[in-house]
């Protein structure tokens, strides 16, 4: 007698943005391994699934009132209004817009579906990958004999895997420091976390992570005050901040004997040297973060003042190492100057002014939502709301650091900024069940 047995397959927008951020993570080892290079465009597949997602009913509405969707998709709008101008390939404009429209799809999902129990139990995941990267970097160093950039943990060990590893870095520092601030982390473990994420910027040579850290500590300190008004300042945090100022002095110098070309560097007069030396970043006569805008305008621009405000429009200086038709005449003829190294000179280079200041714009805004949320003390759990503000305001690091923001390391940044959005919202069932008969 044949009986009929049936089993539940969940099938939800959860479990693809869950899915998406956990293969990201894994993704560079699976490269590492000997995975081709096409296993990336796995993340634009579940990007489809979760726009279909959000077609149905009267979704797409809503997310697009969202602030950081609605300045990004105002930048979208200008910048190929002005690539229509400018004669752009449209190859390369839908090209930017695939670069571009992901996140916000992934963002407006995390916004509509996820709720702070989806939150805990991801970031319960990557607490788990946090210490086998931990490992995978020792590895990477001491037998694969890697250093500086390659380096980049379970990211992988190519030189641009070094910044995903940055972005994780930040993510899991924050959470620890919030959970700390909750009384749910003893000040032992996050000295040790605090310890570990340094060894592992030395590494990999990330001195930007030194930066970082401060600004985490003083952004959670600052909102946490928000939040508590009347709150003296305590033992804790003068303990906390004693404790960083060591494990930060012995980083410094390690880095110096791990890498002897950063030895002193350390000194307020060599950082600023650094960062706006007229030789540029790799002081061959390219841009640098800070004085990019006046070589942009001499060399790419030449003295236009309308590419000045609205750059030459969406994809005009894209490029892609997959084909050479996705790569465009400004790239093959300026990639000397290192624009693409930057999100902030890239942006400015395809969308102007206009386009930085509509893009800067967006991503501090969930910064404000969260910290206007707080002022109204509409919420009883604060903790995404925290962690949401304070990755909004890193994000603006990122973009003048690296090219993070353009890559898939920035989903991790979009989830967490997305935090400050869903715990306004009631916990919703979303998830599509299936059943599948299984005869026995």
């Amino acid at each position: 007698m044949t009986k009929k047995m049936h089993i539940k397959i969940r099938k939800s927008p959860q479990t693809v943005i869950e899915f998406m951020i956990l293969y990201f993570c894994i993704m560079g080892t699976l490269l590492l391994l000997g995975a081709p290079h096409a296993i990336g465009y796995v993340l634009d597949l579940c990007c489809v699934v979760l726009l279909l997602c959000l077609m149905t009913g009267n979704k797409l509405k809503k997310i697009i009132q969202n602030k950081l969707v609605l300045l990004q998709l105002l930048m979208i709008l200008a910048g190929i209004i002005i690539a229509i101008v400018n004669g752009v390939c449209p190859l390369l404009v839908a090209w930017s817009l695939r670069n571009f429209l992901r996140f916000l799809i992934f963002f407006g999902c995390c916004i509509h579906y996820l709720t702070s129990h989806d939150y805990e139990r991801i970031i319960n995941k990557l607490n788990i990958l946090f210490y086998i990267n931990v490992a995978m970097v020792a590895f990477e160093f001491s037998v694969l004999h890697l250093t500086a950039d390659e380096i980049g943990g379970i990211f992988g060990a190519t030189q641009t895997t070094n910044g995903d590893l940055n972005v994780f870095l930040i993510i899991m520092t924050t959470y620890y420091v919030i959970k700390w601030e909750k009384k749910e982390k003893t000040f032992a473990g996050l000295v040790i976390i605090l310890a570990i994420n340094m060894f592992i910027s030395i590494l990999a040579e990330l001195k930007i992570f030194f930066f970082e850290v401060v600004v985490i500590f003083a952004l959670v300190f600052i909102i946490s005050r928000i939040i508590s008004p009347g709150k003296k300042i305590s033992f804790k945090w003068i303990a906390l901040i004693i404790a960083g100022i060591v494990i930060l002095r012995i980083a410094i110098d390690y880095l110096g004997r791990v890498y002897t070309n950063w030895a002193g560097f350390f000194t307020y007069e060599k950082i600023i040297r650094e960062l706006t030396r007229t030789g540029g970043y790799s002081n061959r006569g390219d841009i640098n973060r800070f004085t990019f805008m006046k070589i942009i305008d001499k060399q790419i621009f030449q003295g236009d003042a309308f590419s000045k405000i609205f750059g030459i429009g969406l994809g005009g200086a894209e490029f892609s190492g997959a084909s050479d038709l996705l790569t465009s005449s400004i790239y093959n003829r300026f990639e000397s100057l290192h624009y693409h190294y930057f999100s902030t000179s890239w942006m400015y280079v395809e969308c102007g002014i206009v386009g930085l200041v509509l893009y800067i714009m967006s991503l501090l805004s969930p910064a404000f939502k969260g910290i206007h949320y707080i002022c109204k003390k509409k919420e009883k759990d604060n903790r995404w709301l925290i962690f949401g503000i304070t990755i909004s305001f890193i994000s603006i690091i990122l973009i003048i650091y690296n090219q993070s923001m353009r890559l898939p390391s920035a989903y991790l940044i979009y989830w967490i900024m997305a935090a400050v959005f869903i715990n306004r919202k009631e916990p919703k069932c979303s998830s599509v069940y299936e059943d599948i008969p299984i005869h026995r």
